[in-house]
């Protein structure tokens, strides 16, 4: 792998484990090491290419940028599927857990699987870290929900999906009305208000 790209034929597709609006997620398995890997097929819009290029830097410059304990970490990334068409496939660590969301349903159920006072205090300290450091990179995420929110083997958060990631400096801008899911979004993105750090 150099500068961030992944040979793609170095890597075995397994089983679907996501799916959302810009791409679905696979298990991967790197044939030299055995290691198991997050691979996000991106859903490349051929009639709008300029905005799915845009949605995939986007998420490419935020991986590459950001490294942080409460961050997913990023593989690499590839050009070409598995299948050698030319759709961007992304690769990050796996997280054993799957997703916070998952999680939330599973204890509904009555099934914990090791979550406790401990694991949510964790989570939420994670989170606000994990957020406090995209926020000093200049970075808003912009779609932050359970669903993007994994969990390692320990239940500890990783935040991903950066596909509407926004990176900004310090000076005002205006919002980008209905980016994100509706209701995760901050109050202020329906009235147009400038995107605020607090």
């Amino acid at each position: 792998m150099k500068h961030g790209h992944a040979d793609i034929k170095q890597y075995e597709k397994l089983e679907q484990i996501g799916s959302g609006a810009f791409g679905n997620v696979y298990k991967a398995r790197n044939k030299d090491t055995g290691e198991i890997c997050a691979a996000k097929i991106l859903k490349f819009n051929f009639t709008d290419e300029k905005k799915s290029q845009k949605n995939l830097n986007r998420e490419l410059r935020c991986h590459r940028h950001l490294k942080n304990p409460a961050i997913v970490e990023f593989i690499g990334y590839s050009d070409q599927d598995f299948d050698n068409d030319d759709c961007p496939v992304i690769f990050t660590k796996y997280m054993e857990k799957g997703c916070l969301a998952n999680m939330f349903n599973n204890i509904r159920k009555g099934k914990r699987e090791g979550w406790n006072n401990t694991k949510m205090v964790i989570n939420i300290l994670g989170i606000a870290l994990g957020v406090k450091h995209l926020h000093d990179n200049e970075i808003i995420h912009r779609d932050l929900k359970p669903s993007n929110i994994l969990l390692d083997s320990d239940l500890y958060p990783k935040i991903t999906d950066f596909g509407t990631a926004r990176h900004l400096d310090k000076k005002v801008a205006k919002m980008t009305m209905h980016v994100g899911t509706a209701q995760y979004m901050a109050p202020e993105v329906g009235t147009e208000e400038p995107y605020s750090y607090e």
